[in-house]
């Protein structure tokens, strides 16, 4: 045998012990295998003796149908590893599951905190047109998420064009300019509120609609109050086109979104729109009715950080709905301020509106006193009319017209009123807040301190006269 045989034999034989390796490594593993599948079956049987009375068999049939079946799925790719050692497979319709749960995610989030914005849109938009007709994500409905932007642009068009100018006139010379809103359309004619302080002192009044020909229309008052700073003016034989809606104030959650359309500075800036947010619910801004040093009244207002200047006064504040739920009345102005404007709520002004419309005026009991802070009375004086020097709290009655309601319940000159129906009077500020409250009809009980000495006096509340 020469040396390339034996050569042969020994790589053969090599080759054959090999084999046997291998053929017993493979017989190794798949004994380990059984071993598993043993203990496998073993807990399995220790399970079944917990389980209802099935059989270790039912409970295996079990399991094998409830395991994922290897099967080829649609639109699979098989990826062969470089090695060779393992194969996987691209599961579309995991991936779809996961950007159908991305897209519900988003959905949820605009919901919640209003709107996504346009690029999101775009992007969710674009998943469900291009997705395949296999994938679960064809199972959400479509939705348009709409952007914060789009809101505020379909907002602001929806009531533009009932937001007008408002210039108040006297002997022929423009006194003021301000903002007004047309809330309605009735037998010919357009209805329009507007803040008093806005008409006040005028003698003629125009409206101008931010409009192609920027119509400009005369107009008149129908009634107006200073208490809650609130006018309305009808434009004879004149029907708008655009009416603006009322919304509820009370529905407003801090943070929402709300614009404020007007005209700051002026005619100039017709139809200017400024955003911002809803800060505060029933605030109370103290008010001086007769240019004197002295706070005569509390109006409740909503508070906003959207830009209100001198100009937007009588302008609306509104929803993304397009509804209005303020009307534009005031800010602080300072330079330690910044971002605090006051609106009249919608619950506050409807009321007024009703009243203003149908009297003229509101209908509010009326005492017919002149009053004055007690606080305000010299102590000489006070000493003279038997009053406490340090008694601070209460109204000093200057005045009674004869014939009016106080005159008829027994006040007089120098009372101090001190409660009404028991609720103590701090100064001419709350006592006008609590006498306010009653109508027609109603019983009143004053309290009055008269030479040293508490009397009550009462009487049924009679309103003043319509006419």
């Amino acid at each position: 045998m020469n040396e390339d045989q034996r050569t042969k034999e020994i790589q053969t034989n090599g080759d054959q012990r090999t084999e046997e390796k291998i053929v017993e490594s493979n017989e190794n593993r798949k004994a380990e295998e059984n071993n598993v599948i043993n203990g496998d079956q073993k807990t399995e049987e220790i399970i079944a003796e917990n389980s209802e009375g099935r059989t270790t068999e039912q409970i295996i049939k079990e399991n094998q149908l409830n395991k994922p079946q290897r099967q080829s799925e649609p639109g699979g790719q098989l990826n062969a590893n470089p090695n060779g050692s393992k194969v996987e497979k691209n599961r579309p319709k995991r991936m779809g599951m996961a950007l159908c749960i991305v897209l519900t995610a988003l959905i949820t989030f605009g919901g919640t905190f209003g709107f996504a914005n346009t690029h999101f849109s775009r992007l969710i938009e674009e998943a469900i047109n291009n997705s395949d007709e296999s994938n679960p994500i064809q199972n959400v409905t479509k939705q348009v998420v709409l952007s914060q932007e789009d809101a505020q642009i379909e907002a602001i068009d929806t009531v533009a064009e009932a937001i007008v100018g408002v210039v108040n006139y006297h002997q022929n010379q423009a006194l003021s300019q301000g903002s007004g809103i047309i809330y309605k359309v009735e037998n010919g004619d357009t209805y329009l509120v507007t803040n008093e302080h806005v008409v006040a002192n005028g003698d003629a009044f125009e409206v101008v609609f931010d409009n192609e020909d920027n119509d400009r229309l005369e107009a008149e008052i129908v009634g107006t109050d200073v208490f809650t700073d609130l006018a309305v003016l009808r434009i004879r034989d004149y029907e708008a086109n655009t009416v603006a809606q009322f919304g509820n104030t009370e529905e407003l959650k801090i943070g929402q979104t709300v614009i404020a359309i007007g005209n700051p500075l002026g005619l100039g800036f017709a139809g200017s729109a400024t955003s911002g947010i809803v800060s505060g619910h029933d605030r109370t801004i103290n008010i001086r009715l007769n240019n004197i040093n002295q706070d005569e009244w509390e109006m409740t207002v909503l508070q906003t950080d959207a830009a209100i200047n001198r100009g937007n006064s009588g302008g609306a504040l509104i929803n993304l709905a397009g509804e209005v739920v303020g009307i534009n009345s005031m800010k602080i102005s300072s330079s330690e301020v910044e971002g605090m404007s006051f609106s009249i709520p919608t619950y506050v002004a409807l009321p007024i509106i009703k009243d203003l419309e149908t009297f003229e005026k509101v209908l509010r009991p009326t005492l017919g006193v002149s009053i004055s802070n007690l606080s305000q009375i010299p102590e000489r004086y006070k000493e003279l009319l038997s009053i406490p020097i340090d008694r601070k709290d209460g109204v000093y009655i200057d005045e009674v017209v004869e014939g009016s309601l106080a005159d008829d319940m027994g006040i007089k000159a120098n009372d101090v009123v001190t409660a009404l129906n028991g609720v103590e009077i701090e100064n001419t500020l709350s006592f006008r807040k609590e006498l306010f409250n009653y109508r027609e009809g109603d019983e009143i009980t004053i309290t009055v301190l008269r030479e040293g000495e508490s009397i009550n006096l009462s009487a049924e509340v009679v309103m003043p006269s319509q006419e």
